[in-house]
């Protein structure tokens, strides 16, 4: 501890950023691109599983695919959505890391529903472009493998959609970030002091860290450590739980082209109320292993101001068995060769 003490209590850095995943790995990027800042990001790493039983802190990155589209009926969504993407290649670019894969989405719902319509409309008022792929025979000639109801409409984005490793575009965002000049702490902050004479002090487990400014990007752990500066917030956490069969190599390769698919559906047979669900194409892990993702869209377990305890309960636990043998069920359904 005592060298971590005198390396950075000399410093008093022009920024502190607290919490080192998605938010907090992209702000420390942007923040050191400045170069009159001194800057640091201070978070823990991943866990491995040995180190989950006793850690009391995590986060939902642990990951290697997150969907990314630009197809959305709300307008805000669509732009944000299009600028990050237009962002990628050049972060993979500076850091040599690769994490972006553009196979395109599918967004699938009921002939002439609503959330079709409103889709659709979106596209023809803020010229999106997109793909018709309603026709049944056009559907299984671009993708012979999925097994849809002929009943749904079927729309393709084309416009750089596909899918992002959680974990490498982290490791990408704090890449750039060192060769920026940002300092990275592996630790977690204990305590954040109030502004005094100019400086908070950040306190970890390492050591303290003094700052002009803190920006805190904790997600929902944010209550459980000493944020003076903040107030406790009234927080409600969504507990999701996602079913992940895993499939062969030689399967994988078979539907290497599926896109990411948004299935906007009301299921009235099913006892959870749900508005449908997504899927991830097969995506490889750290284990050599090839799986697929199925999670439900608008379903979440809603905890109120949660313990520390139970939060951490959930991180480790393998989610919901029922909502995992529906998923499961709907996939099955969808690529009835592949998952037996």
């Amino acid at each position: 501890m005592g060298d971590f003490v005198k390396m950075h209590t000399e410093h008093i850095y022009d920024l502190c950023i607290v919490g080192a995943g998605m938010f907090g790995s992209a702000a420390a990027r942007h923040a050191s691109a400045n170069a009159g800042l001194k800057v640091c990001l201070i978070g823990p790493l991943e866990p491995t599983a040995e180190e989950s039983k006793c850690r009391e802190i995590f986060s939902s990155h642990y990951d290697e695919g997150r969907i990314v589209q630009a197809v959305d009926e709300k307008y805000p969504l669509y732009i944000l959505s299009k600028q990050s993407i237009s962002r990628y290649n050049e972060l993979q670019k500076l850091s040599g890391i690769h994490f972006y894969t553009p196979l395109g989405s599918l967004v699938v719902a009921e002939k002439d529903s609503y959330d079709m319509l409103e889709v659709i409309h979106s596209c023809h008022y803020n010229n999106i472009p997109f793909v018709d792929l309603s026709d049944d025979e056009t559907f299984k000639r671009r993708f012979p493998y999925l097994q849809l109801d002929e009943c749904v409409s079927r729309i393709f984005d084309d416009n750089g959609a596909g899918l992002i490793n959680a974990r490498k575009i982290i490791e990408a965002q704090k890449k750039v970030a060192i060769m920026q000049g940002c300092h990275i702490i592996e630790d977690v902050v204990e305590e954040v002091k109030d502004l005094e004479q100019g400086i908070h002090m950040v306190i970890g487990g390492k050591g303290i860290i003094r700052a002009k400014r803190i920006l805190i990007c904790t997600g929902a752990f944010i209550n459980y450590k000493k944020f003076h500066p903040l107030k406790e917030l009234n927080m409600i956490v969504n507990k999701e739980t996602v079913a992940m069969p895993r499939i062969s190599e030689a399967s994988a390769k078979i539907i290497s082209s599926m896109p990411p698919i948004v299935y906007l559906k009301n299921n009235e047979d099913d006892d959870l109320t749900m508005a449908g669900y997504y899927i991830l194409p097969p995506v490889k892990y750290p284990n050599g292993g090839y799986y697929l993702k199925i999670g439900r869209l608008g379903l979440f377990v809603d905890c109120q101001n949660p313990t520390l305890a139970e939060i951490t309960e959930w991180f480790n636990c393998t989610g919901d068995p029922k909502q995992i043998q529906e998923l499961s069920r709907d996939l099955k359904k969808m690529l009835p060769r592949l998952c037996k």
